[in-house]
Order: structure tokens, then C-alpha cells, then sequence
């Protein structure tokens, strides 16, 4: 009955809101949206500041070293350097990224998830057509106009100078695309997106996804063993959410039970992770892909949380991330982030640990960071 009250006072509300957040979740943050709080500040400070970015576009920036199509992506490998001893080699140095490899469409690919995010969020939370108009011009732009959109596979990602023009690894560049189908989510909820916007928009979305799952690129990073797979699933969970594919979601959550969850030791551990010159970062990273996953879980109505040893993992975790020095293992660059993950972690296990950890971590304001804690602070709530 509550669901249903809530839905009534928002009409525009659709199943393609359940993305990370649920229709009641949504429905019940725009209730309790006041000025001055967090929640209001951050969202619109997000919203105004992408209404005067973009659009962004792959075919804006296109790479000098191989010859593409304007509308395939592309990126170089973040770790590999021109090696002085065989001149035309790479040298991989892990945790050390090369600053003159391509990634503008990397990085562009990310501002304009985040800029999506932001607006279809302000479109939702303010009711403001400014913010739903450039949020669907952003969209148009990069997934649908057929002369400035991206080609919905990743063939040509991370590759490597001199040695290939893509590899599975490069599948990670896409996971900001879980952000922007949350934008989407939230535009589309909003009522103010054309529905045959909505159509193509989900179109090229259903496509990627199905690049995903039956690509030579798509299956070997399932098969990868590290943070790789569990972001690769992670993303499929999420497309497949926002698109309504069933038979992708399950697997999905097949995926997590079969392979995914024996990345990490009885004790918590993820040695994979722990391998890697920026350890505590990987470890963190790859347990945000599994608290993802297992919040699409959720909002799907399934349980993953208590999967394997993966609430060992987050309790192993959580103690490093509010004192990094702790942690012994090899970490050549400053550990300065606040995992979100903890709190959603702590709210779903449960955990009275997990929260006290938290608790005691610094908030990031962005528009996806702050979406997250509200929510955690939603279901602490209950």
C-alpha cells in the first residue's frame, strides 16, 4: 500500500527507474528533498554545473597511431610505457600510468556518464526541463545521432601500441555506463523524454549489453578471475536491469555464484587484488563492483550479499579504508578514497561494524556518491 501511495504522487514513474535505485526508493527521496540538505545541494550543484558541459562525442577526439572508423571507440592500455631497451615495445609498469596514451574517449565517456547522472537526476529531483532537455541532447549525442554516436561494442579498448588494437581488458572503460543508465532511468522517470528517445536510447544499451555477453572481447573478460569480471557482471546486471533483460540478469547472478565469488579467500582476502602494486586500491575497487552487483541484486529481489566469503571481504576491508597506513601490503600511490561500498555493505548484511566505519568516512559530494548515501541513510531508516 505505501508503494502504491508513493507512486501516486508521482505518475511519471516507470520499471525503468530500477536501476541502482528501487521505484519506492526514488519515490521517497523526492519526498524528503528539503533546501540546504546534502541531498538538495550536491544534486542541484551537479545538474547546474552539467547543464554547461558537453556534448561529448568519440568522434570529437580520434587517435593518431591507429586508423578507425570516427564512431569506434578507442583507448590505450593505462600502464604500458615505450620501453627504452627494444624501441617500438611497451613496457608494462603496473600502478604507473603513461601520460601520453590516448583516452580522450575514456575520459570523455565518463564526464558524459556522470554529466547524465547529474541531469536526469535534476530533471527527476527538480522537476526542471532545462536539466531533462540537455540531459537528452547529451544522450542523443553519444548514443543515438548516427554521425557523432558510439558504435555500441568495445573492440579497440585498452589496447597496446605496437602489439594490438584492443584487448578484453579494456571492457572496464565502460563501466561509467552503469551511472549514465541511471540517468537515464531517472529522466525517463521524470516524464520529460521524448519515448522515442527513450527507444533508441535503450536500443543501443540492449545492443552493448548483447556485445557483452557473446563477444571473443566480452567472454574472456567474464573469464578474467580479478576486479575485471566482477565489473564486466556488474555491468551486465545494470544494462540488463535498465533494459528488462531477464535472461541476462540471472546469469548475472549465476556468474557471481559460480566464478566470481572464489576471487576472494576465507579470510576475506582477494589475493588477485592484493598482487597489484596499488593493492588497497584494487582491493576496494573490486569489492565497489561486487557491492554494485549485489545492490542490483537487490533492487531485482535477489539476496547476493551473503554469497561465499564475500561478507568476510568486506570486513577484512573495512578497517583500511579509514586507516590506510595500516595496511602492509604494496600501495606506491596515496590511498585517498571513501568507499561508498562499506555503507552499502553495512545497511544489507547487516552490519553494526561496517556502519561504524562509515560512519567515520568522508562523504564525497558528487551526484552518484551523494545518491548512495542517501540511500544508505534511507535504509538505516527503516
Amino acid at each position: 500500500m505505501r508503494l502504491l501511495l508513493l507512486l501516486s504522487l508521482f505518475p511519471y514513474l516507470s520499471p525503468a527507474a530500477n536501476v541502482i535505485l528501487t521505484l519506492e526508493e526514488i519515490a521517497q527521496l523526492k519526498q524528503q528533498l528539503r533546501p540546504g540538505t546534502p541531498l538538495e545541494t550536491n544534486l542541484r550543484r551537479g545538474a547546474e554545473a552539467a547543464l554547461k558541459q558537453g556534448p561529448w562525442t568519440v568522434t570529437a577526439h580520434r587517435p593518431s597511431r591507429v586508423n578507425l572508423p570516427a564512431n569506434e571507440y578507442y583507448s590505450e592500455a593505462p600502464y604500458f610505457w615505450p620501453d627504452p631497451a627494444h624501441p617500438g615495445k611497451m613496457l608494462r609498469k603496473d600502478g604507473e600510468r603513461y601520460p601520453d596514451r590516448f583516452d580522450a574517449n575514456h575520459r570523455d565517456m565518463g564526464v558524459m556518464s556522470n554529466a547524465v547522472l547529474a541531469l536526469g537526476a535534476g530533471a527527476w529531483f527538480f522537476d526542471d526541463e532545462r536539466y531533462a532537455r540537455k540531459a537528452a541532447e547529451d544522450i542523443a549525442v553519444w548514443f543515438e545521432d548516427p554521425k557523432t554516436r558510439m558504435n555500441p561494442e568495445l573492440d579497440h579498448a585498452q589496447a597496446v601500441v605496437g602489439q594490438n588494437e584492443g584487448r578484453p581488458t579494456g571492457i572496464i572503460d565502460t563501466a561509467s555506463l552503469i551511472r549514465c543508465a541511471q540517468g537515464m532511468a531517472l529522466l525517463e522517470a521524470s516524464g520529460k523524454w521524448d519515448a522515442t528517445h527513450v527507444t533508441a536510447a535503450k536500443q543501443w544499451m540492449a545492443d552493448y549489453l548483447q556485445w557483452l555477453l557473446t563477444s571473443k572481447n566480452g567472454k574472456a573478460e567474464a573469464r578474467s578471475g580479478n576486479n575485471h569480471a566482477t565489473w564486466w557482471t556488474a555491468q551486465v546486471a545494470a544494462l540488463a536491469t535498465y533494459t528488462g533483460n531477464e535472461a541476462a540478469k540471472q546469469q548475472a547472478w549465476a556468474w557471481l555464484k559460480s566464478d566470481l565469488i572464489r576471487q576472494i579467500e576465507p579470510n576475506g582476502a582477494c589475493p588477485r587484488e592484493e598482487a597489484r602494486t596499488t593493492s588497497l586500491h584494487y582491493s576496494c575497487f573490486d569489492l565497489d563492483a561486487f557491492a554494485t552487483l549485489c545492490r542490483l541484486g537487490t533492487v531485482n529481489g535477489v539476496d547476493l550479499w551473503q554469497s561465499g566469503n564475500l561478507p568476510k571481504a568486506f570486513h577484512y576491508i573495512a578497517p583500511f579504508v579509514i586507516h590506510p597506513e595500516s595496511w602492509t601490503k604494496q600501495q606506491i600511490s596515496p590511498f585517498n578514497e571513501s568507499p561508498i561500498f562499506v555503507g552499502l555493505a553495512g545497511t544489507a548484511l547487516p552490519s553494526a561494524e561496517l556502519m561504524s566505519v562509515y560512519a567515520k568516512m568522508r562523504r564525497p559530494d558528487d551526484v552518484w556518491n551523494t545518491l548512495i548515501s542517501a540511500l544508505v541513510e534511507l535504509r538505516q531508516a527503516r
